[in-house]
């Protein structure tokens, strides 16, 4: 199930993915589910754009076209989304190095 529960509330990644790619500069985007300890999971986003954009510019333009609860919380900019050969995104997969990372920085940090 790719539903992003987020404090309680269901995100679903298509929509936070539409309205990404809403945004002029944005031709490619994936939302996709992090685990979070203060709210279980969080919305994270990858994003393929035209031009150079900030984390903060495309934060912004989803704050003003997202509840708050679907705002992403991790936002990355991609050269290209990676597809699977059917053209599926494999969701599961782009978070893995994310939680990879943050179980590092637990038993490390």
């Amino acid at each position: 199930d790719d539903t992003i529960l987020v404090a309680g509330l269901n995100v679903y990644p298509g929509d936070v993915e539409e309205k990404a790619l809403q945004h002029p500069a944005i031709r490619d985007a994936v939302a996709f589910k992090v685990k979070d300890a203060m709210a279980g999971e969080r919305v994270a986003l990858q994003y393929v754009s035209n031009t150079v954009l900030t984390d903060l510019q495309v934060r912004d333009w989803c704050r003003e076209h997202l509840a708050p609860h679907q705002v992403p919380h991790l936002i990355f900019a991609v050269d290209q989304i990676p597809r699977l050969p059917n053209g599926k995104i494999n969701r599961r997969k782009l978070a893995a190095p994310l939680e990879e990372t943050a179980a590092r920085e637990l038993n490390y940090g």
